[in-house]
């Protein structure tokens, strides 16, 4: 089993001075912040395990491979085993918390800029769509 003292460092990923680990635990979501992210994944799937890896290292890492990209692999030393975010991004996309947590979000902000919390109509351009050649209506 891999854990943080035998992992070897990835030689794929450029070490720095700031540690990676620095450079995104604060980095702030177009939705929410990682904070309310963590508090939320706690509590729609709350670990069974105290000495479980902390949600907030899972939630920091999975920003990481989204802004940088790569091979899933190779996470920095900084950042929990591989393995272990593959397993919670698994689990949590698996029972759908992803969805449901921009959904919570997206009514959380309607409300907070005074709408209601479900949006009531959807305008769709017909210029943002093309249409390939015969899909429309038939001809007579």
């Amino acid at each position: 089993m891999e854990t943080a003292a035998t992992r070897l460092p990835n030689p794929a990923v450029s070490t720095s001075t700031k540690s990676a680990l620095s450079d995104f635990a604060l980095i702030r979501w177009r939705v929410c912040t990682a904070e309310e992210m963590v508090r939320w994944l706690e509590q729609a799937d709350p670990t069974r395990n105290e000495r479980a890896t902390p949600v907030l290292l899972v939630v920091n890492a999975i920003a990481w491979h989204l802004r940088v990209g790569g091979p899933r692999r190779a996470l920095p030393g900084d950042f929990p085993a591989w393995r272990t975010v593959y397993g919670w991004f698994r689990r949590w996309l698996e029972l759908g918390l992803f969805y449901r947590l921009l959904c919570d979000a997206a009514r959380l902000r309607r409300r907070a800029v005074g709408r209601k919390p479900e949006p009531s109509l959807g305008i769709i351009d017909t210029q943002s769509f093309q249409v390939r050649p015969g899909a429309g209506p038939a001809r007579l």
